[in-house]
């Protein structure tokens, strides 16, 4: 028997630990929810995945809900410590444990060499074996954000807050919008007509393939309608839709 669950945090995580319970013999997924991720002192933090993670595995603090068991927060006074002294400060509403700290650095560590989120949780649930396939409802960065009304100091829509990234940012390893990827050239040219910087792509159909159009037919004697010698030459129209070129000769039509 297959079971899917979409699951939360702490209510979600002791409700797949009585399923599991009920049903010892089901191939269960999880999607978790990663909407309550956060950004804090520059790590990576899951803490609904974690706290499911946690839960299943056994290394979870029964008492609190969350977090790891017998946990120490000595790198948390340290922090503080620091921010009591200085012009930096970081955020004093949000816990991390000592143990805590690991699971965080390491999925910080595995996003910033390219990784995605769901491979990065995977390797986790290597270690926890929590019986359940976890995965994140998503690979990209999701944000929820609630607005006061009436309170300037509340972070608008669509505005990061404190220590976050803004909305559509990218994790660290993994390009921008817009920008190619490694060994891909530019598929866009300029509104303008003008090619765009890097190599051309290749075209591979008769239309110029995905990433160029098509090129002008060479232009013909009035004759014998045949083609004149030399190079094929880019077409330049007057429309809204970019010049793009291609980097082989045009296909004859």
């Amino acid at each position: 028997m297959r079971i899917t669950v979409l699951a939360g945090g702490v209510g979600a995580a002791r409700f797949l630990r009585g399923l599991k319970a009920e049903a010892p013999d089901a191939d269960i997924t999880v999607i978790g929810n990663t909407g309550d991720d956060i950004t804090l002192f520059g790590l990576h933090v899951s803490p609904d995945l974690d706290t499911v993670m946690y839960t299943l595995g056994g290394g979870i603090s029964e008492e609190q809900g969350w977090g790891r068991d017998a946990d120490t927060f000595t790198v948390l006074a340290e922090l503080s410590a620091y921010s009591a002294g200085s012009g930096w400060s970081g955020p004093d509403w949000f816990n991390l444990g000592d143990k805590d700290f690991a699971t965080h650095i390491v999925r910080t560590s595995m996003l910033a060499s390219g990784q995605p989120l769901s491979a990065a949780t995977a390797a986790l649930c290597e270690r926890w074996q929590p019986g359940v396939t976890l995965i994140p409802m998503t690979d990209d960065w999701t944000e929820t954000h609630v607005v006061l009304a009436g309170d300037p100091g509340e972070p608008g829509p669509g505005q990061p807050g404190p220590g976050q990234p803004r909305p559509g940012q990218p994790r660290p390893g993994q390009p921008r919008p817009g920008q190619p990827r490694p060994g891909q050239g530019n598929r866009r040219a300029s509104r303008r007509g003008q090619a765009s910087p890097g190599p051309a792509a290749p075209c591979t159909s008769r239309s110029g393939g995905y990433g160029c159009m098509p090129r002008c037919p060479r232009p013909t004697s009035s004759s014998r309608g045949r083609p004149r010698p030399g190079p094929p030459r880019a077409c330049s129209r007057r429309s809204p839709r970019p010049t793009w070129s291609c980097s082989r000769p045009p296909t004859r039509w």
